[in-house]
């Protein structure tokens, strides 16, 4: 009789992981950050800034005396917008929160001291001193929203 070898191919060894294959990565840096989430949470926090403004014009037009309201509300409503910029910017750009929240504030601080420019005789009255003061405190609200607009990781449970 004549005897036939089988050929049997080895398995390969079980380990651990599942999926062999490695997930796509980006082109870009890990760091770096994208215009375009920048230029999305810029229009984000513009819209923040009108509704918040516009809410506080709503609640000043209701008090008996405005006038002595005009300007907590409308630090009120800066940096409230600061803070949705700052949320909104660590949404859209997942790099690094902070850094975003950051430079979404810095444009946005940008583009209200080029605004104040423009608009010297109906200024707020700060000194300077305060004024640098208040657009730190805005920078740092708009780090604060990139904290804690941060996505939290879902956790994924074993068991139910």
């Amino acid at each position: 009789m004549h005897s036939t070898k089988r050929s049997i191919a080895r398995r390969p060894a079980r380990t651990g992981h599942r999926h062999t294959h490695r997930a796509e990565r980006n082109d870009t840096a890990s760091g770096s950050i994208q215009l375009q989430p920048l230029a999305k949470s810029l229009a984000i926090t513009l819209l923040a800034g009108a509704l918040s403004l516009l809410s506080c014009a709503l609640l000043a037009y209701f008090l008996p005396n405005p006038n002595p309201w005009i300007k907590p509300l409308s630090l009120f409503a800066a940096a409230l917008t600061a803070l949705i910029g700052g949320g909104a910017s660590a949404r859209l750009q997942k790099q690094s929160p902070p850094l975003s929240g950051l430079l979404n504030g810095s444009v946005f601080m940008a583009a209200m001291i080029l605004l104040s420019l423009f608009m010297r005789s109906r200024a707020s009255g700060y000194s300077a001193l305060l004024a640098i003061l208040l657009h730190a405190g805005f920078l740092l609200f708009s780090v604060l929203g990139g904290i804690l607009g941060k996505k939290k990781p879902k956790v994924k449970r074993k068991y139910p």
